[in-house]
Parts: C-alpha cells; structure tokens; sequence
C-alpha cells in the first residue's frame, strides 16, 4: 500500500499490471510533498525506467516504483 500524506493508495496487484511508456507522467512523494515528472527512458537494464521531475531532478526507477509513480500520477490528476 502507498501511503501519501495520511492517505492510503492500493498497490496493484492484479495480473494485469499498468502499462508504462516513455511520455507517460508520473508523481512520488518526499518529505510530505508530491513532485510531478514525465518517464523520459525505458533503461537497458531490464524493467528500469529514466524519469525527470519539473524541478530538474532525475532518477531511475524499478518497475514497481515505476508504477506506484504512476498510479500517484493517476490519482492526484483525477483528484484535482
């Protein structure tokens, strides 16, 4: 389970998994707040994804940080 800010977010678990593309937006929570970025790279190193955030930073993510990063994105968009 996620947990951003006091709120709860299922992980997927389901045999269909959320797809993943360059392109795609994605969020992640630090120290209380959300950072918003777009997956820019689908790395050699299997089921690794290159994400750049607005502010500039960048990280490399496993698929299931990658997805959570996602599923965030998902949520807060919808949300507002």
């Amino acid at each position: 389970m996620l947990s951003v800010s006091g709120k709860h977010i299922m992980r997927d678990k389901s045999p269909q998994r959320l797809s993943l593309n360059v392109g795609d937006g994605v969020a992640k929570e630090f120290q209380e707040e959300i950072f918003f970025g777009t997956i820019t790279a689908k790395l050699t190193k299997p089921k690794w994804w290159h994400v750049q955030y607005e502010d500039g930073d960048e990280e490399d993510l496993d698929i299931q940080e990658a997805r959570d990063a996602r599923k965030l994105y998902l949520y807060y968009r919808v949300c507002e």
